[in-house]
């Protein structure tokens, strides 16, 4: 499974160097990289039950934390496929607050919010344009990015 879409290789573009494992496939020496890389869930779930709520301080609390593990599986991996999600996470981050913070009264953060949701997209697909450029066959269990 490649990690990269369409024009955004970071595999490429950064060495991927000893920062995504140790030396047994675990981070933080006990926990198993394909684990980690799903670890945002839990607080995003929470993050949006908070946001449901209109608790503010546990959309702020909850987002940073998935923040934090986007941003850093992107550092760790150098996969795009976390620079999309780390897209994604921002855009809701920035709507959740123009909701629980503005009153949704102004046009600014709901624009930038759609901005970052759509360069989320925009990469996703992008990477099934590259695969069928590159003569891959694209269907249900092709992944997007």
């Amino acid at each position: 499974v490649g990690c990269s879409v369409g024009v955004l290789d970071l595999q490429k573009s950064f060495p991927r160097e000893s920062l995504a494992t140790s030396s047994e496939g675990l981070i933080f020496g006990f926990l198993p990289a394909a684990c980690y890389k799903q670890l945002f869930i839990a607080p995003w779930i929470v993050k949006d039950l908070c946001w449901t709520a209109e608790m503010g301080w546990g959309v702020f609390l909850f987002g940073v934390v998935v923040l934090v593990l986007g941003a850093d599986c992107v550092r760790r991996f150098r996969c795009s496929v976390f620079v999309v999600e780390l897209l994604w996470f921002c855009g809701n981050a920035v709507w959740a607050y123009s909701e629980l913070y503005r009153e949704d009264s102004s046009f600014a953060p709901r624009g930038v919010a759609a901005l970052m949701l759509s360069l989320g997209v925009g990469a996703a697909v992008m990477g099934i344009a590259g695969a069928r450029s590159e003569g891959r066959c694209v269907d249900e269990q092709t992944a997007l990015i």
